[in-house]
């Protein structure tokens, strides 16, 4: 087998090897971010309260910063 050949083959072969590796990553990304929504969901849910004042704080933090930065 030529050199050009023998790299061709490593190439190739590492080339497989990542876009397996991508894969399975992927795979454990998607479905640790579908369990997180399903978590906050039911416990959205759950006590829907203490996520609207989450939200409505944030928003007034944010509101406070951009209007001081804006004058």
């Amino acid at each position: 087998m030529e050199p050009i050949q023998r790299i061709n083959h490593a190439v190739e072969d590492i080339q497989r090897t990542t876009l397996k590796t991508l894969d399975h990553a992927k795979d454990q990304v998607v479905n640790a971010s579908k369990e997180a929504a399903y978590q906050v969901d039911r416990t959205a849910h759950k006590s829907p309260w203490i996520f609207v004042g989450v939200a409505s704080a944030l928003s007034g933090i944010a509101g406070y910063f951009l209007g001081r930065r804006f004058k």
